[in-house]
């Protein structure tokens, strides 16, 4: 589900993708169903494979998403609630180095000579000639 996804309640009801809210859901309701863990990949696995996971994906679309909203009180009646102060996460502010923005000296070497000319490698002299020769 990504990197800390429960560290607020708006980070869990906008940035964390629905996908990554459903797959979860999804290998959850197989084991409980008891299908087997491990089906091939998308492209290949058996049609019951494919019509499970479609079933399991509207029961999460219809019933579970809209509960994904990090509403709690409203969501369950005040009956469940989340304790969203202890997996709070804040990630830490980026310490820019100052060196950064200091302008780098140019380089020793010489930029190449622009001839006007597209260029192309000559392999018997070793070397970039140009186009119209």
């Amino acid at each position: 589900m990504g990197t800390r996804p429960l560290r607020s309640r708006n980070h869990w009801s906008v940035k964390v993708k629905k996908w990554r809210k459903k797959e979860p859901y999804i290998a959850l309701g197989r084991f409980l169903l008891g299908f087997d863990a491990g089906y091939k990949q998308w492209d290949c696995f058996l049609f019951k494979d494919y019509r499970i996971r479609k079933i399991l994906t509207r029961t999460f679309e219809v019933r579970h998403l809209p509960l994904s909203d990090g509403l709690d009180k409203l969501n369950f009646g005040g009956t469940y609630t989340f304790d969203w102060k202890k997996y709070h996460y804040s990630p830490p502010k980026r310490k820019i180095k100052a060196d950064s923005y200091v302008k780098k000296e140019p380089s020793d070497a010489a930029p190449p000579a622009e001839t006007g000319s597209l260029m192309v490698f000559d392999v018997e002299l070793g070397k970039l000639v140009p186009l119209d020769s």
